[in-house]
């Protein structure tokens, strides 16, 4: 195997286009998939070698002055820097794989996201990858059942019994950990209770919390009351029963209607969903 380059001479970039991407460890095992132009896949590997070499630089990562890091690094460095820190550790180079050249731009993203969604399945959550491709929640990897959920009726929240005097409902994103439901490795209440960063006063008033991950209302907790996290300025609800409402129309449904107008894609997990007459919502 010839040995690999460090940068992309002139002719080969302008050869090359939009390009995605692989970063691998000595076994070939991939831990991340990226797009990008130029010399962006030798990046990540640079710049955390350069921070390895720098002592002043250091101080911002402590992860590669320690053998053993956290993953939830208080400075928010991510798993891609700290598996690329690993084996620079061991002196071993990350091995770099272009997966397909001379796209155009949409076409990097689309074939990013599908590669991100099937090897993070495959691998059973390896993937570094802390952002899931460009349209993965609506065009991503589903099962069937998965397609018509997102693509079927829609949740209503006018379905949800004693809603009394309420406005709003507040709808919960946990699309970051609803994997960890699927592995049975964790419940849906455990993932949903918090810590939320979020307006107690306005949480307060509302009696249901509304559970989706990937555009699909996943289960509804009717709301007993909030409690301070053991994270500052975080709150945690108590619900009134462990378990999600039961019956068909509170799980599995299209989550359009807890989007509209912000679309799923935001960045914030809490939304409030207004509750109209006739079953007719908006999200605020």
């Amino acid at each position: 195997m010839p040995s690999q380059p460090s940068e992309f001479s002139a002719a080969t970039i302008q050869a090359i286009g939009s390009y995605v991407y692989a970063l691998a460890d000595e076994w070939d095992q991939i831990f991340y998939i990226g797009k990008g132009e130029g010399n962006r896949v030798f990046q990540h590997v640079a710049e955390v070698r350069q921070r390895m070499n720098d002592p002043e630089r250091m101080l911002d990562f402590p992860y590669l002055r320690e053998p053993e890091f956290d993953e939830a690094d208080s400075n928010g460095i991510g798993p891609k820097h700290q598996r690329i820190a690993d084996l620079l550790r061991r002196e071993v180079e990350p091995r770099m794989y272009i997966i397909r050249e001379g796209l155009t731009e949409d076409q990097a993203l689309v074939i990013e996201s599908a590669l991100i969604s099937v090897l993070d399945w495959q691998l059973k959550g390896a993937l570094t990858n802390q952002i899931a491709g460009y349209g993965t929640f609506h065009f991503g990897l589903k099962t069937v059942a998965e397609l018509e959920a997102t693509r079927g009726e829609p949740f209503r929240v006018a379905d949800l019994p004693e809603l009394g005097k309420a406005q709003e409902v507040i709808a919960i994103n946990v699309n970051r950990r609803w994997k960890e439901v699927t592995a049975e490795t964790t419940t849906l209440l455990d993932i949903s209770k918090g810590d939320w960063r979020l307006n107690r006063d306005r949480a307060e008033k509302c009696p249901y919390a509304i559970i989706h991950s990937g555009g699909i209302v996943r289960g509804v907790f009717k709301i007993k009351g909030w409690h301070i996290s053991k994270i500052p300025g975080r709150w945690v609800f108590e619900p009134q029963d462990p378990a999600p409402l039961r019956g068909n129309r509170f799980t599995d449904k299209n989550a359009s209607s807890v989007f509209v107008p912000g679309g799923s894609g935001s960045q914030n997990p809490i939304r409030y969903v207004k509750i109209f007459p006739k079953g007719v919502t908006r999200s605020a």
